[in-house]
């Protein structure tokens, strides 16, 4: 597993800029081993407020010039109005709610995009719905690992492509923990179409239905 995702220090980017601040998680993230990290603790005052989509992925651009950023958002209800529109993650970073399952992303395409040779990621309490392609991907040649931690894939249709909430490519290490997905749709996995290394614990599948070969 790729350390430096893990060496995350107490670090929060803001919407004004590279800002820090201690960051109220429970536990060692340099000690996972490759689980899931709990949520942060609740009432946390410093995370990032987004408005928009596009003020969603411009944060998220911040943090991508930072190696091994924490990016704790506020908690938001927002549309993605655009169907080749992502936030795309390309270093080493944690996203996450400080609230779980209250940051909700609805509609649209690929909410978020993972890609780079090595980038790992902890993307944890984030809602995906309503997406009319694979909620989250990870691109071919990114080798790192990343974790899907506490988050809930939900009515999620893909109608033409494989993987209703997470697609994953060729060389890719994932693990899913404490996540929901219901009611999705895609072919050859309505939940998950996998494609690398994956670990899936404590998660829930309900409802989902695919075309082909399926995680339901």
């Amino acid at each position: 597993m790729t350390r430096s995702v893990f060496s995350l220090v107490s670090l929060i980017i803001a919407v004004s800029g590279f800002l820090r601040f201690p960051v109220p998680v429970k536990g060692d993230i340099g000690q996972l081993d490759g689980k899931c990290p709990r949520m942060p603790s609740p009432g946390i005052t410093f995370c990032t407020r987004v408005k928009d989509w596009q003020d969603l992925k411009r944060v998220v651009n911040i943090a991508n010039r930072q190696n091994d950023a924490i990016l704790i958002l506020c908690p938001f209800h927002i549309i993605d109005k655009g169907i080749d529109d992502s936030a795309t993650i390309t270093t080493s970073m944690y996203l996450g709610c400080s609230e779980p399952h209250e940051c909700i992303i609805d509609g649209g395409g690929t909410h978020i995009v993972i890609e780079g040779k090595n980038t790992s990621s902890i993307i944890q309490g984030i809602v995906f719905r309503g997406a009319s392609k694979p909620a989250l991907r990870v691109l071919p040649t990114t080798e790192g690992h990343q974790m899907i931690c506490h988050c809930n894939f939900i009515l999620n249709r893909v109608k033409d492509e494989r993987g209703g909430s997470i697609k994953t490519e060729k060389d890719s290490a994932v693990t899913v923990g404490f996540c929901l997905f219901e009611q999705n749709r895609g072919i050859e996995g309505s939940a998950i179409y996998n494609r690398g290394q994956m670990e899936i614990y404590h998660s829930t599948f309900t409802g989902n239905h695919a075309s082909g070969v399926s995680v339901t």
